[in-house]
């Protein structure tokens, strides 16, 4: 991995700020940050996936963030191949929608995650402190 996208999101009233600084991981040298490319990102509310593909045509905005919901997630082929035909990137929070078409995931690896667990509750059964 090459690249690192660091970030964070916070909510103050009605206000949501999502800030982003791109890192070289090799460097650890921050490249750039979306407002010093010119970007600004705009949450919005969406009842299902084609309101969000409509909305980036209407705003002509430049790529997309999708966070965790079940909206995104219960058809994500579907999904993956709307945003593809906008020729927009797209960021999901769920792996398995990027091994669908999506472009890039933000989440964690969730077979990592409870392989991991499995193995935890496998010590303490055979009696690990």
């Amino acid at each position: 991995m090459r690249y690192v996208l660091e970030g964070s999101v916070r909510k103050s009233g009605q206000r949501v700020r999502v800030t982003g600084q791109l890192i070289d991981a090799e460097t650890g040298n921050h490249l750039r940050t979306a407002s010093a490319l010119g970007y600004e990102a705009v949450p919005f509310r969406v009842e299902s996936a084609e309101q969000a593909i409509a909305s980036t045509r209407q705003e002509k905005m430049a790529g997309l963030i999708f966070v965790s919901s079940p909206i995104f997630t219960a058809d994500a082929t579907r999904l993956a191949i709307l945003v593809q035909a906008t020729g927009l990137p797209a960021v999901f929070e769920s792996r398995w929608i990027v091994e669908k078409g999506g472009l890039m995931s933000y989440g964690p690896d969730f077979s990592a995650v409870f392989r991991r667990a499995a193995s935890l509750a496998d010590r303490l059964l055979k009696g690990a402190k």
